[in-house]
């Protein structure tokens, strides 16, 4: 059992984003250094690459849903138009 399936008050997309997450650890876990900086299926992008840009998309996203996306994005450097 999840830690996730016995609560009533919780969002079931927020259940599936919680074990997509455990998934996805669960696969970068067993990457090796060589692993990382293989390349991907997205042209010229490491795996390390994806990996990046899923975390800060993440961030940036919480960042929109709490009100502190500007610092966020200014850490990632991102386009300070859309903060």
């Amino acid at each position: 059992m999840s830690a996730t399936e016995h609560r009533t008050d919780v969002d079931p997309a927020v259940v599936a984003l919680i074990e997509q997450q455990a998934e996805l650890s669960a696969v970068l876990a067993r990457l090796d250094d060589r692993d990382w900086e293989s390349s991907s299926r997205c042209d010229g992008w490491s795996v390390r690459d994806v990996v990046l840009h899923l975390a800060q998309t993440n961030e940036l996203a919480i960042g929109s849903l709490d009100g502190s996306f500007a610092a966020v994005a200014g850490r990632f450097d991102v386009v300070r138009t859309y903060a």
